[in-house]
């Protein structure tokens, strides 16, 4: 059941809810049972892991993209004072 929820919130995110927000997120906010509120807290600490991943993933990117841009301008300096000289 919960795999079956958690394929549900991928769908959601897919057709273009933002944020995760569905029917778990928002019916946690509107007092349902515990085992929906439960359901729901699952799915959006889920939303929230896969979020953070994506994120990481992309802070690394940066970050290599950084060193390699300090990378290319400290031969740029070697190249610059070779000719310049």
């Amino acid at each position: 059941m919960l795999q079956a929820d958690l394929a549900n919130l991928s769908q959601d995110e897919e057709s273009g809810e933002e944020g995760g927000q569905n029917q778990y997120s928002r019916a946690a906010l509107t007092g349902a049972s515990p085992e929906e509120q439960e359901k729901g807290h699952l799915l959006r600490r889920a939303q929230l892991q896969r979020d953070l991943q994506e994120l990481n993933k992309r802070l690394l990117m940066k970050e290599d993209l950084a060193k390699q841009m300090v990378n290319n301008e400290d031969q740029m300096k070697e190249i610059r004072t070779q000719y310049q000289v």
